[in-house]
């Protein structure tokens, strides 16, 4: 696989089997399989949906305004881009991402997604440590 410069030679790749992986196991348990679920009975749903919400709201910004800072930044030549979701976080495409799969583990409260989540974003995290 040719590697980019600076950039890790899986890391949108892995990102991608990542979320896809957390997607259908999501998906599984929360829908289908309901093994892990039993959590979402205590908390209501309106509330998971407004904790939810917000954090659906910052992901999309994150991922919006730093998609837009990158396409602006290839048409104005190459410096260091800081408008935007990088003002806060070096990656904001990979925060937003994370948030969303955070948010939809929040809405059905499900453990298995949950552990699905945190070990995406560890993996993450090594592999952008290790690049």
């Amino acid at each position: 696989m040719k590697e980019k410069k600076g950039e890790h030679p899986f890391s949108d790749s892995g990102q991608l089997i990542l979320i896809i992986v957390f997607l259908v196991v999501w998906i599984g348990d929360s829908f289908f399989l309901k093994k892990t679920t039993f959590i979402s009975s205590y908390v209501p749903l309106y509330i998971r949906l407004i904790i939810s919400g917000f954090i659906f709201i910052t992901a999309v910004y994150l991922m919006n305004s730093g998609h837009t800072a990158v396409e602006h930044r290839k048409k104005s030549g190459n410096s260091v881009i800081v408008t935007g979701g990088f003002r806060y976080v070096r990656h904001p495409l990979y925060l937003g991402s994370i948030l969303i799969c955070l948010g939809l583990t929040i809405v059905t409260l499900s453990i298995a997604s949950f552990k699905g989540y945190l070990s995406s974003t560890i993996t993450l995290q090594v592999t952008k440590k290790g690049s």
